[in-house]
């Protein structure tokens, strides 16, 4: 099995995008269309925040500057948390339904 790069994955994604907008009006391409938007977002999006683990029990944060600060001196590892894609693009779910 070949293995991408994520900068490989967003370059795919956005020829995706760029092939269904050749087709617009037909209901394959517009949901397909969606379906990579969601995929660029995902692949693109910066944390929305952070879960600072350390001796004392995990932490939750929206301050990167602390993250960086946090593991860079203490030593301490952080897990990034992220928006759903499907929120940040604002998908008509409904729409999509139809």
């Amino acid at each position: 099995m070949s293995k991408f790069t994520k900068e490989q994955l967003v370059e795919y994604v956005k020829g995706c995008i760029e092939n269904a907008e050749r087709f617009p009006g037909v209901e394959i391409a517009n949901k397909e269309k969606a379906i990579f938007e969601i995929a660029l977002e995902a692949l693109t999006a910066d944390p929305a925040a952070w879960i600072v683990h350390t001796r004392n029990g995990d932490q939750l944060t929206a301050d990167g500057g602390y993250v960086a600060n946090a593991e860079g001196i203490l030593g301490i590892h952080s897990t990034p948390l992220y928006r759903s894609a499907v929120h940040q693009i604002g998908m008509d779910l409904e729409a999509w339904n139809d």
